[in-house]
């Protein structure tokens, strides 16, 4: 009884404190939507025995005393703007956070924590790589959104509440992996399997989707969607900006429908199919692999009610057929390492299509096969040469798809200018700031590529399309040299505004506290040319509402911890936390999934964008999925 009582407390003291944070500004942990709730619910009452020993102990007290006056005098501000009262509780905070710490390290002097000696460190030193990490990026994402720059994290102050975020981080994360090493020991009992099971699930995933598109028909359509229709139509020239197989996919519907409002609404409907199916078989792999039928029910909950899957499911974008190939690929992959096969079979045919259609369905697609091969090679031993060669395939194919067939298909390529928008972006923030440290000569160069007289005031430090609209039709691969040469120029001399440049337009994929735009409700009108109207595709719901779901979602974002079931950051660090997971038990081999969905954010934060969740999408719909996979890797029957 005592343990539930303490968590009422420890609830009722974050949600006040949590109210007061998002009124007033920053508290020591911005926002505390998951540090601050995650150690006063979960630390609490797993030391609730020792509650009244650590306000108690006179040990503590004196320990205590100097952090808490630190802390009073760096946040001396932001106390004289609350109530007493919750002055007295963020003290009392920092207060059990230090006897928090005490008892910890008490209870591993005294054998308490019963693990390998080498388990032990292993788990120590890994905690403290995240908790280092988690630290770093999370002042450097609250410098950010507070106008600061990098150098601004080595100011006193900032080090001071580094130091105290990072020590209890680290007894967060080590707890919650020690905790983790015993769940995974484990013995669970398999649930029983059944083909009415998967369709139970796959009814239930198209019934909650089809509930939302009647909200939104005849579905969603952006500039992007309308752009993609326009070459299907033939108004525009193909061009590989965005994939030539999305063009054709939805040309294929056009061609089979005479209307194009029936060959969308037909689209949708099949993609609505398309995705429920796969979540439908990622959840059923989960039933199949042994593991508790609570975790299942978690993964399941999240794919069918979170609003973004819903909505996902009728927009027409390119990122949703290539999320879907990458569930496949990823619970393939899986599959094949967990059986260990190192001999040709019918999954290896389903490897190499799925290659192929990861490689083609969007432009960094490639890139990430490209890249895992090595990774595999040096993790995988006897399954390396299979696996390679499979993929190696698949890149082939994919390359003779986007050179000649694309070339016969007069398929203009898409423009350098894509994959540079971190050196554009560096460079337009230097002529932004520095303009008068250009050189007549970099002056010349630079205009060479791109507009030099109006970069400066063109930069927008979140989204590099401002600047790339100046980028001028040039031969780049014959005159790489000179832009190269120019751009490590002027880095060696203010090498800070390439650091800020990049933070800033990459931070919403790391820094979990970012709030943009998740989901798409325009009309098609307010979304592109006006011709398009007379396709009929604007907004008609079947089911009235007077509700948003991106507004939805702005309400649950506002709710701590619930709000990073809606943040493109979380799913970073939840892929951090499953790796460092998998490092502590020496899983390597279950490495190469995760190490191609780190590789997948790789390309991502290099995107013009600094925040657009739909370039993450295959991350978020995997990452319970691959949560589960490095917690309960034993279930899934995985051979060394």
């Amino acid at each position: 009884m005592k343990k539930y009582l303490y968590f009422l407390l420890c609830c009722i003291i974050t949600f006040l404190i949590s109210i007061r944070v998002d009124f007033y500004g920053n508290l020591f942990i911005h926002g505390n939507s998951v540090f601050y709730l995650i150690y006063f619910v979960f630390l609490l009452v797993i030391y609730s025995n020792d509650f009244f020993k650590i306000l108690k102990s006179k040990k503590n007290i004196l320990i205590s005393l100097p952090f808490i006056i630190s802390i009073s005098y760096f946040f001396r501000d932001y106390i004289s703007r609350i109530p007493i009262y919750l002055t007295i509780l963020l003290l009392l905070t920092v207060y059990f956070n230090i006897g928090i710490i005490l008892l910890f390290i008490n209870n591993i002097k005294k054998g308490k924590v019963e693990l390998q000696k080498r388990l032990n460190w292993r788990i120590i030193t890994y905690s403290m790589i995240l908790s280092f990490l988690l630290t770093v990026f999370h002042l450097l994402g609250n410098n950010i959104i507070n106008k600061k720059t990098v150098i601004d994290l080595l100011n006193i102050a900032t080090v001071g509440k580094g130091l105290f975020i990072f020590i209890i981080l680290t007894i967060i994360i080590i707890t919650f992996y020690v905790k983790l090493y015993r769940i995974n020991k484990l013995d669970n009992k398999l649930p029983k399997k059944s083909k009415k099971i998967f369709m139970i699930i796959f009814l239930t995933f198209i019934s909650i989707y089809l509930v939302y598109y009647l909200m939104y028909f005849p579905g969603i359509f952006s500039q992007d969607s309308f752009y993609s229709i326009g070459q299907a139509l033939g108004y525009f020239e193909l061009n590989n900006h965005h994939p030539v197989t999305f063009t054709l996919l939805l040309k294929l519907f056009l061609m089979i429908f005479r209307s194009v409002k029936t060959a969308m609404i037909v689209y949708c409907l099949f993609q609505i199919c398309m995705l429920s199916l796969a979540f439908s078989v990622l959840i059923y792999y989960l039933i199949n692999n042994n593991i508790k039928l609570i975790y299942i029910l978690i993964c399941y909950l999240f794919l069918l009610l979170s609003p973004i899957n819903a909505m996902y499911s009728f927009t027409v974008w390119k990122d949703i057929p290539f999320t879907i190939f990458v569930i496949y690929f990823v619970i393939l992959l899986v599959d094949i390492l967990n059986k260990n096969m190192t001999k040709l079979n019918i999954r290896y045919l389903l490897l190499f299509i799925l290659g192929v259609c990861v490689s083609v369905s969007r432009n960094n697609g490639i890139y990430l096969i490209f890249l895992l091969i090595p990774f595999i090679i040096l993790i995988l031993k006897k399954q390396s040469v299979v696996i390679t060669i499979t993929l190696v395939l698949s890149l082939f194919c994919a390359f003779v798809i986007k050179g000649p067939i694309f070339k016969m298909l007069n398929v203009e390529d898409g423009s350098i200018k894509e994959a540079l928008s971190i050196p554009i972006q560096q460079i337009a923030r230097f002529s932004k700031y520095y303009p008068n440290e250009i050189s007549k000569k970099q002056y010349n160069v630079i205009d060479k590529f791109l507009d030099a007289k109006n970069i400066g005031n063109l930069y927008d430090p979140i989204i590099s399309d401002p600047v790339k609209s100046t980028w001028k039709n040039i031969d780049f691969s014959n005159n790489y040299k000179e832009f190269l040469s120019v751009w490590f120029d002027l880095f060696k001399k203010h090498p800070n505004i390439y650091f800020d440049s990049f933070f800033e337009n990459s931070y919403g994929y790391w820094y979990p506290e970012t709030v943009y735009w998740s989901v798409y409700e325009k009309n098609a009108t307010e979304a592109t040319w006006l011709y398009f109207e007379e396709y009929d595709l604007d907004n008609q719901p079947i089911i009235k509402h007077s509700f948003t779901t991106e507004n939805v979602i702005i309400q649950l974002r506002k709710l701590p911890v619930i709000s990073m079931l809606f943040s493109a950051g979380f799913c970073f660090w939840v892929l951090l936390f499953s790796i460092f997971n998998l490092l502590i038990n020496r899983k390597y081999k279950l490495l190469i999934v995760y190490i191609m969905m780190l590789l997948l954010w790789l390309t991502v934060i290099a995107s013009p964008v600094f925040c657009e969740f739909r370039y993450i999408y295959p991350l978020y719909t995997l990452m319970p999925f691959l949560l589960c996979y490095s917690l309960f890797f034993d279930n899934f029957k995985f051979e060394k």
